[in-house]
């Protein structure tokens, strides 16, 4: 984290039109999976996903290289991922984490520099499609990013106030549509 930068790309992340593409987590790519692995347990498509598991604790889980977000404010990317869930205790979370253009952390009002982009207490019975819209304040996004914000770290994790989380999150198939190329 304190150097996003200086992390390589490797070729599982690859931008298509302006789009980052996951490949389907079929290699570990530029991930840092901090608590979280790549696993063939359970892959939605291809061979591979991501798992994470919390057993009575606050799991960190996987997060992206930090990406640029696009320059024009009303700018709108998507985020698409297929999840799947089983919760017993506390919250499993997808955050977008934003920054500056110097890389530093970028704090709201309620002094967070995340936004939530999906989480559960529950479990989702199976694979389940999201796709979640994200912007700068004044874009016609649905989740709002502060108007400084300038790059983003995708990130999973788990968290509860009292940190006893008991569950398993699996992601597969994330893409990020509408950033610049």
């Amino acid at each position: 984290w304190d150097n996003a930068d200086a992390w390589p790309v490797p070729d599982t992340l690859a931008s298509a039109g302006g789009d980052i593409r996951s490949n389907s987590f079929e290699e570990a790519g530029p991930w840092d999976l901090g608590g979280s692995e790549i696993t063939r347990e359970k892959a939605r498509s291809g061979k591979a996903c991501v798992k994470l598991t919390a057993k009575n604790d606050n799991a960190r889980g996987m997060s992206s290289p930090m990406v640029s977000l696009p320059e024009d404010p009303a700018a709108v990317i998507t985020a698409r991922f297929a999840v799947d869930a089983e919760m017993k205790a506390g919250r499993a979370y997808l955050l977008i984490r934003y920054f500056d253009k110097t890389s530093a952390p970028v704090t709201t009002v309620r002094r967070e520099s995340h936004t939530e982009l999906w989480n559960t207490a529950a479990s989702t019975g199976g694979w389940q499609e999201k796709a979640i819209t994200f912007g700068r304040e004044g874009s016609a996004a649905q989740v709002k990013l502060p108007p400084t914000a300038a790059k983003f770290i995708f990130h999973v994790n788990f968290w509860n106030s009292d940190n006893r989380c008991d569950g398993t999150i699996w992601l597969d198939d994330l893409v990020f549509d509408g950033l610049s190329a």
